[in-house]
C-alpha cells in the first residue's frame, strides 16, 4: 500500500529542516515560515498594482487578507500556504 502524498511540499520540509536546525524542533519553528508567507501574500498584491490598477490591487489584497481559506492555510505548517504565495511572487516579478 503506497501513502498518501497528496498535499506535501518538499519545499516547505527543507524550509521547516532548515528552520529545525537553527532554532530547534518546536511548533513555533514549524509554523513561523507558513505564517510569514500568508502574512506576506497580500503585500504582494502592490507590486500588480497596475495591471489590476490600484483599486483592483486594494481590492484583492483585503479580500486576501480576510479570506478564511488563506488565513486558515497560512496558520499551519501545510504547504498549501507556499503556493499561492509564490505563485504572486512570481506574477509580480
Amino acid at each position: 500500500m503506497q501513502p498518501d502524498l497528496a498535499g506535501l511540499s518538499p519545499l516547505l520540509y527543507t524550509l521547516q529542516r532548515a528552520a529545525f536546525t537553527l532554532f530547534g524542533a518546536t511548533d513555533f519553528s514549524a509554523r513561523a515560515l507558513p505564517a510569514l508567507l500568508g502574512g506576506l501574500s497580500p503585500l504582494l498584491f502592490y507590486a500588480l498594482r497596475r495591471p489590476l490598477g490600484r483599486g483592483g490591487a486594494l481590492a484583492a489584497a483585503v479580500l486576501w487578507a480576510i479570506s478564511p481559506l488563506a488565513v486558515w492555510s497560512s496558520r499551519l505548517a501545510l504547504g498549501d500556504a507556499l503556493a499561492p504565495t509564490l505563485a504572486l511572487a512570481v506574477l509580480a516579478a
